[in-house]
């Protein structure tokens, strides 16, 4: 199985003209969603405060709404799959970040595109 993780971050530094952006370690994934072995499964982490990952428009994976949950390290999704009858093409997807009892949201920016 192939498991692809997403970090992200927000500068939470309110002096930073850059306040409040959201980053990812991978802003677009590709993953294919029959690598050897199958299934493909995507996982998001963040070490800086609980999020909650939205697809809108169709989702590629078998969950469209992906809450985040605290582990030792910070805050994860758990591993989810790719739907094996995904259609190709491009699904944007929302993250909504809470980091000091700040909320920030990203819409539509970052995405996974399958092969």
């Amino acid at each position: 199985m192939a498991l692809h993780k997403i970090g992200i971050r927000v500068d939470e530094k309110q002096s930073s003209d850059s306040y409040g952006s959201v980053t990812y370690d991978w802003a677009c994934l590709r993953p294919k969603r029959d690598a050897a072995p199958p299934p493909a499964k995507l996982q998001w982490f963040s070490k800086q405060g609980q999020f909650r990952i939205r697809f809108a428009n169709g989702s590629p994976l078998t969950a469209s709404d992906i809450p985040s949950h605290q582990v030792n390290s910070g805050w994860e999704t758990n591993e989810v799959e790719i739907r094996p009858d995904a259609s190709a093409g491009v699904y944007h997807y929302r993250v909504l970040v809470t980091v000091a009892n700040d909320e920030f949201t990203d819409d539509n920016c970052p995405s996974v595109v399958i092969r």
